[in-house]
């Protein structure tokens, strides 16, 4: 099925009032804190050498990786090489959907990344799939959760069928470095920010 934008409902602003039992805040937490940290688990390394990562951190730095991680927009403290674009909103919304989807998002077929996710698991098992917890709790647990994403400043341009999409270059993305034309992840900037490199 074609991508669909389903994050534009989520901008409108928080009501003071729709707060969560503790156990609902303790679980968002969870989530996001494991989601950061699965991403970064889960970047590409090359097929054919996998002791030249694309992706510069350790597995112990990868453990360590916070908010801050995704809101540095100097890439190439991240990355080794990889390809880029500054996302529109819309795009940048659908991500997060591919990310967090709605209830009722069934994805047929390979998902590559997402089901060897916890974040993804916990999301979609806990929560989605849970017919004890409202439609109205889980799009407010998604307001909260977009709330956050939009704090980050990169993503991975994930895919409905993939996070992290390691490919050569199409002509909407630029690359680093600049002579890189081989496959690196592919990396989606918050709209209105531009990334820097050394």
């Amino acid at each position: 099925p074609p991508d669909q934008d389903q994050g534009s409902d989520l901008d409108s602003d928080i009501d003071p009032n729709e707060n969560f039992e503790p156990d609902v805040n303790q679980a968002l937490t969870k989530i996001w804190r494991q989601f950061l940290l699965d991403i970064a688990n889960r970047s590409s390394n090359p097929k054919a050498n996998v002791e030249s990562a694309y992706v510069k951190l350790s597995d112990i730095q990868k453990l360590a990786v916070t908010d801050e991680t995704y809101q540095n927009l100097h890439l190439s403290d991240f990355f080794k090489a990889c390809h880029w674009k500054v996302g529109t909103r819309a795009e940048w919304s659908r991500t997060f959907t591919h990310l967090f989807p709605v209830r009722g998002d069934e994805r047929s077929g390979s998902t590559q990344n997402y089901k060897n996710m916890t974040y993804w698991l916990d999301w979609t098992g806990d929560y989605l799939n849970n017919s004890n917890i409202p439609n109205a709790t889980i799009h407010l647990m998604r307001k909260h959760l977009y709330k956050r994403f939009n704090k980050l400043r990169w993503m991975p341009l994930a895919q409905r069928e993939r996070v992290w999409v390691s490919k050569k270059p199409i002509v909407s993305l630029r690359s680093y470095p600049e002579t890189h034309t081989t496959a690196a992840p592919w990396v989606l900037i918050a709209p209105r920010h531009e990334p820097t490199f050394d």
